[in-house]
């Protein structure tokens, strides 16, 4: 299903809330301007389907980074986060021990 796209102002946005959103709901896009300048889009709210399609647009369009898996597991195998991580078990068994 192709979307559509409707301009409104703010003004008309308020008067017509309504019927916009049943527009929305339909699949249309509505694009609110303030003074004739773009300030927001009104789009469906999407499944997650939806939203992959949406962070593939956004990394296309540089806006996204995808994660790397390298980085991940560096990440979680860093000695940082296992120095962290020690720390907490280290306190949760001093509190053991003083009765806490």
């Amino acid at each position: 299903m192709k979307k559509t796209a409707s301009v409104t102002s703010v003004t008309n946005l308020k008067a017509s809330l309504s019927a916009f959103l049943d527009s929305v709901k339909s699949g249309e896009e509505v694009l609110v301007t303030e003074r004739g300048r773009p300030i927001a889009r009104l789009i469906p709210y999407s499944t997650s389907l939806d939203q992959n399609e949406s962070t593939l647009r956004l990394i296309r369009a540089g806006v996204l980074r995808p994660a790397r898996e390298q980085s991940i597991k560096a990440f979680l195998s860093s000695s940082r986060l296992a120095q962290s991580q020690a720390s907490v078990v280290e306190a949760l068994l001093e509190d053991r021990e003083e009765g806490f």
